[in-house]
């Protein structure tokens, strides 16, 4: 009688991977369209400051998705068995897919702090 938990990874926890492997590219392209969507706006009302906190909360969810990562990599490592090779490597893709994209949210940040609203393309 074979199990899913002895077989590899439980739904749950590979269910999990997969969301935290998502979320920090996903966090990103929600901020870069907020962005682009309140730019109009920025440039209308001249205030910064909701561009800053949409990139603080994609921040954030990024910090939170490689959390998630780091947590279920440890996971992995502990019980060190050999058919759990995929979900290492999917968590191994999901940590530099969520550093990527923090990376790329605050290279998004640097426009907002330089450049005046109207400036903003």
């Amino acid at each position: 009688m074979t199990s899913t938990t002895t077989d590899g990874v439980e739904p749950r926890g590979l269910g999990s991977i997969w969301a935290a492997g998502l979320l920090g590219p996903v966090a990103w392209l929600a901020d870069l369209e907020v962005s682009l969507m309140y730019t109009r706006t920025a440039v209308a009302t001249d205030r910064k400051w909701p561009l800053f906190a949409f990139h603080g909360v994609a921040l954030a969810l990024t910090v939170v998705a490689l959390l998630m990562l780091n947590r279920q990599r440890r996971r992995l490592a502990e019980r060190g068995d050999a058919a759990l090779a995929a979900a290492r490597s999917l968590v191994a893709w999901g940590i530099a897919f969520a550093v990527f994209a923090a990376l790329l949210i605050v290279g998004m940040v640097i426009p907002t702090v330089v450049f005046h609203p109207r400036d903003l393309p």
